[in-house]
């Protein structure tokens, strides 16, 4: 197949989070697997124009920003599609969320191509987690932006509809929300779990006493670690708290950048947590096996709609039991009394009791670690999104080539 996918954000921008990751790991795999792949986004923070990686071709169009959805890159983003249609058909096209909301309504009446839209999270999600971060000057405006773009977006959303082929969902819960959001039929929805690389995350006692050792950890030190944006809606600040009622020798590991960074920093100061709380910073997504290794049990108290927790996935893969806040897309990553412990929403109390229980209980950390690697192998591997997702792709592509060799109908037989 030749595939074109259009995505705001990459690997190559300054955000890398699930969605990123997402279309890095399922552009490399299907171009492994010998398919063409292009795949269209927004400038490149160095300059560059086109990029070959992994054997995917990265188209970067200038000027437009990484930050916001742009009407004028996705005109641009269409040119871009158009004049690579031009030059040789792709099979199929694939949006990764809103990357080519703009145009998508306009594939097949004027290309008849196959179209596949993915989805990372709802519309009432999104809103929700807005209006959950708007504590802050930057939290207000983002909502204010949301709700000024959605409605628009909404109606570009249902106008597009009916000439999608199929819209895969990484998770049950966004599959339904879309299903109510979208009405749309039942049989139109896919539902393929994120993927990782199990081969990169995996328990390791030598990546664990390597780390450890950097970081001035103890062997047998009690150590909790997040991965996260830092942004209030994330709700790192509840597992700073937390810290305050464990025992005096455990430590939190915080890995991740953001705005909220120095809010964090200044409550970790004021409940007197200085040496106990490590920020780490942005790490690379090649360096966090070791960080997860370092730890016990990861955290992930964030308080709005998650579309599929990869993070926590990543963590079960070490061996790491979680301790989670249960909403959609932690339900469908985690789940409760098997792979970690899941809590209310906000609920500081319920969220010490967990980290505690599993702290105090070295035998149950271990059984939980275990029964989370075997969860992630057998239902989130890189490996199984990527078949999953090509094997969707290959019966839309069949079946379009399959209408488009039947013979109208004779309106006089």
């Amino acid at each position: 197949m030749r595939i074109c996918i259009a995505q705001r954000i990459t690997m190559a921008h300054p955000i890398k989070g699930g969605m990123e990751r997402h279309l890095h790991m399922l552009a490399r795999g299907l171009a492994a697997r010998a398919h063409d792949v292009h795949v269209i986004t927004t400038a490149h923070p160095q300059g560059l124009a086109e990029d070959v990686q992994d054997g995917v071709h990265y188209h970067y169009l200038s000027p437009y920003s990484y930050r916001r959805y742009d009407p004028a890159w996705w005109a641009a983003s269409y040119r871009r599609f158009t004049a690579l249609h031009e030059q040789q058909p792709f099979s199929i096209f694939c949006s990764q969320s809103a990357g080519a909301l703009g145009y998508l309504s306009r594939l097949k009446p004027e290309h008849g191509l196959a179209v596949v839209v993915i989805l990372h999270g709802t519309l009432w999600s999104a809103l929700l987690t807005q209006v959950r971060g708007a504590r802050s000057a930057r939290g207000l405006y983002r909502l204010a932006r949301l709700a000024w773009v959605l409605p628009g977006h909404y109606r570009l959303w249902r106008k597009s509809a009916p000439i999608v082929d199929r819209y895969i969902a990484v998770s049950h819960e966004v599959a339904e929300g879309w299903r109510r959001e979208l009405n749309l039929p039942a049989e139109q929805v896919s539902v393929v779990p994120n993927g990782v690389d199990i081969d990169l995350f995996r328990p390791s006692a030598e990546m664990r006493a390597a780390t450890r050792q950097r970081l001035g950890l103890a062997p047998d030190q009690p150590v909790l670690v997040t991965i996260s944006r830092l942004e209030y809606e994330k709700g790192v600040q509840l597992a700073i708290g937390a810290l305050r009622e464990l025992p005096d020798n455990a430590a939190l590991l915080i890995a991740g950048a953001g705005a909220y960074r120095q809010a964090l920093e200044r409550l970790t100061a004021q409940l007197g947590l200085a040496d106990r709380v490590r920020f780490l910073g942005f790490v690379p997504h090649q360096d966090l096996p070791a960080v997860l290794n370092a730890a016990d049990v990861f955290l992930a108290p964030t308080l709005c709609q998650e579309g599929l927790m990869l993070t926590a996935i990543e963590a079960q893969a070490c061996g790491l039991p979680v301790v989670a806040t249960a909403v959609s897309g932690v339900l469908a990553a985690v789940q409760d009394g098997v792979g970690g412990h899941l809590f209310p929403m906000g609920d500081s109390d319920a969220l010490v009791s967990r980290v505690r229980h599993l702290i105090e209980d070295p035998a149950l950390r271990a059984q939980m670690g275990a029964k989370a690697r075997a969860n992630v192998e057998a239902h989130f591997s890189q490996s199984l999104m990527v078949t999953e997702t090509e094997a969707i792709f290959l019966s839309i592509v069949a079946a379009a080539q399959t209408a488009s060799s039947i013979p109208p109908s004779d309106p006089a037989a």
